[in-house]
């Protein structure tokens, strides 16, 4: 259903006004004043013309061409077709504005009554219902919002961030993979190639900016690659076919990915130590007067992103050094308990706020650490996830208080804080990948018990009382409960993970609107918010769509970024990292090759993060599959072996009798995943 045409408004007494208002607009404006497509109109114009020529261009616009409304409606309002005519969508649906739920004859999942198992046809029902909601919020962005940056699902408008980048649409190119439509990814990298551009005056963050868009831009390009290495489609996307992405494709997501990274570059050079800046204007660099400070996740959580850039040949700086020198000056600077705080002076490296979490402004580097390890190989940073994550479990855990990560002081964790972040509950899914599931699943059962209770995950609440944070009390549909729960049933078979997902999507009904899905401003009073980030497109609804999708088989394959964003593991990325030192390469080198021999070692002890019904399969179909699936499981065991030869060090203390947020959930809600987690060392 394509946009409405725009029609002539029939004339009225107020077109005279409407006349004055566009010559007063456009008389303080640059450039002419006649419609301008999208690609115009995220750039500045850098001539200016006169002021009579305008005044009089203005008033003869405004009478000839009424089907406008005036020139400065013609300017907006013709942008908007444009913008619809080079991608129109093709899945939209028109429910009434302010429509709770999906249009009459969409698909809605229904969960089993307790104690059944889920049938095929119940799991893909939930996954068409995730991928109607995809579609719903992927054309109202389209329609009301490109290229501005997020969409406001309310008034149907875009909001704009990093100066009209479209990010919303860069973030999404890999989901549009992961449901199969391969056309749309090919239209969408088509439309950026004409009119994306990163040269335009704005401030941006170095960390939202580098998960969001380079993130997106690095993803899709190796995707695209991989597709022509493999001579079509993806592995473990079957839905996606045998078809080649973008046959003639040239690089350009490469090339716009290096200029965004370039343009990021001084948030390292104008640094007096090894921690980058946390902002920069994307065409004048650092301002003389920026802050010097920045948040431990900001500054670590460059890694994946930034190595796949530099490994994928782009070489106009050295960007693997910068982002792995970054990771590694944060760990340098643990206090004595071997934590690390959440924000720092990046000139000096001393911490200004020595707040220890697992929430906002920690949760992401620790991730990282484990990830750069994962995907490429990097021991360094294996060792430094190991010694941290150790510290962690030790001294953020009060059992007597329940099972919790609560914030600490960095010097003295002696007594945790009042309040747990809503963003903390991306740990159980860390923990699946690692496979510690029985501590994740301990979590998860808490965060699930919060999720219930107020009907989504605020910002900020308090175990104790049970209350949302008086300010931090919204929910802007955040990822990480659902990661958690894909992580975790993919880890574990055990489909109470699935039920944990449903519940997410449940709530996700309440938050639909005509142009959209809405952030929940109070979780108490359900009000909501008029803003729909680029993660619940990445993100959100890609974990739910994955959760419930049975021929998806992507974990042992891909590693997903902090932004959802899939990084693939295969030969498109470069052997010799440029970005690394000789010792480093040689500490690589070692670790690969024992975690090829582990893989097939502790195939039986660590359960496979793939799926299952698929694993026989492939191993059978694709030798070179096999021996990528064998990597990847080797390495998950060499960290899972790093991570508790520290745990053990520390003697870390359980949490499995620690009283539950919820006590109608059973201490042993770990269940045999739990089990298989606890014979895993003594085993390996």
């Amino acid at each position: 259903a394509a946009p409405p045409p725009l029609r002539a408004p029939a004339f009225s007494p107020l077109q005279p006004l409407r006349w004055f208002y566009a010559v007063v607009s456009l008389s303080s404006r640059p450039g002419v004043g006649v419609p301008m497509p999208p690609a115009t109109r995220t750039r500045r114009l850098r001539w200016r013309a006169p002021a009579c020529p305008r005044v009089l261009a203005a008033v003869v616009l405004s009478v000839l061409l009424p089907a406008s409304g005036g020139a400065f409606a013609g300017r907006h309002a013709a942008g908007r077709a444009a913008k619809a005519k080079v991608l129109q969508p093709k899945h939209a649906h028109s429910g009434g504005r302010g429509a709770f739920g999906p249009p009459e004859g969409s698909p809605r999942g229904a969960p089993p009554p307790a104690g059944q198992r889920w049938s095929d046809a119940q799991r893909v029902a939930y996954r068409e219902e995730a991928r109607e909601m995809f579609y719903h919020a992927y054309d109202s962005y389209l329609r009301h919002a490109l290229p501005a940056d997020d969409l406001a699902p309310i008034s149907c408008k875009g909001i704009e961030w990093t100066g009209g980048v479209a990010a919303t649409l860069v973030d999404s190119l890999d989901m549009l993979l992961v449901v199969g439509n391969a056309s749309e990814f090919e239209r969408a990298v088509l439309w950026l190639e004409d009119n994306l551009s990163f040269d335009v005056d704005v401030r941006v963050n170095v960390f939202e900016s580098t998960i969001r868009l380079l993130g997106g831009l690095v993803s899709a390009h190796q995707l695209v690659l991989l597709s022509h290495e493999r001579g079509g489609g993806l592995p473990g996307l079957p839905a996606l076919g045998k078809d080649v992405l973008l046959p003639q494709y040239d690089g350009v997501l490469l090339r716009l990915a290096g200029d965004l990274a370039k343009r990021l570059l001084p948030a390292f050079s104008k640094s007096k130590s090894d921690v980058p800046l946390a902002w920069v204007n994307l065409r004048h660099g650092v301002p003389r007067r920026e802050v010097r400070h920045t948040c431990t996740a900001g500054a670590g959580t460059l890694l994946l992103e930034f190595t796949a850039l530099q490994r994928l040949g782009d070489s106009q700086a050295p960007w693997e050094a910068l982002a792995s020198a970054a990771a590694s000056a944060i760990f340098e600077q643990r206090s004595a308990l071997g934590l690390v705080g959440n924000t720092l002076d990046a000139d000096t490296r001393r911490w200004i706020k020595r707040e220890c979490s697992v929430g906002a402004g920690v949760d992401s580097y620790l991730e990282y650490l484990l990830k750069s390890f994962l995907l490429h190989g990097k021991q360094r940073h294996l060792e430094e996830f190991a010694q941290v994550y150790a510290a962690f479990l030790r001294h953020m855990r009060f059992p007597e208080h329940g099972r919790w990560l609560y914030d600490v002081e960095i010097d003295k964790a002696s007594s945790p804080k009042a309040y747990i972040s809503s963003l903390g509950a991306f740990w159980p899914g860390m923990q699946a990948l690692l496979g510690d599931t029985g501590d994740g699943a301990l979590l998860h059962a808490e965060y699930g018990a919060a999720f219930r209770q107020f009907g989504f995950l605020p910002e900020l609440f308090s175990p104790s009382n049970r209350q949302a944070h008086p300010r931090e009390k919204s929910y802007p549909l955040r990822p990480e409960h659902a990661e958690s729960a894909f992580l975790l049933h993919r880890a574990t078979g055990d489909e109470a993970y699935l039920r944990s997902a449903a519940h997410v999507l449940e709530a996700l009904r309440g938050t639909r609107t005509a142009c959209g899905f809405a952030a929940v401003k109070d979780v108490k009073t359900k009000a909501l918010d008029d803003r729909m980030e680029s993660f619940f497109l990445s993100e959100t609804l890609k974990y739910l769509f994955l959760a419930f999708d049975p021929d998806s088989d992507v974990l042992e394959r891909f590693v997903f970024t902090t932004e959802g964003h899939l990084l693939p593991l295969n030969s498109t990325l470069r052997s010799r990292p440029s970005g690394s030192s000789l010792q480093d390469r040689r500490m690589d080198a070692e670790a690969h090759d024992d975690a090829a021999q582990l893989g097939a070692r502790c195939a039986d002890t660590l359960a496979p993060l793939a799926n299952r019904s698929t694993v026989a399969a492939a191993a059978a179909a694709d030798g070179k599959d096999h021996a990528l699936r064998e990597l990847a499981r080797g390495r998950r065991c060499a960290a899972f072996l790093a991570a508790h030869a520290n745990i053990d060090a520390l003697d870390v203390r359980s949490v499995e009798t620690a009283p539950a947020f919820d006590p109608t959930v059973l201490s042993d809600v770990k269940g045999a995943a739990g089990a298989a987690g606890a014979n895993a060392r003594s085993e390996l």
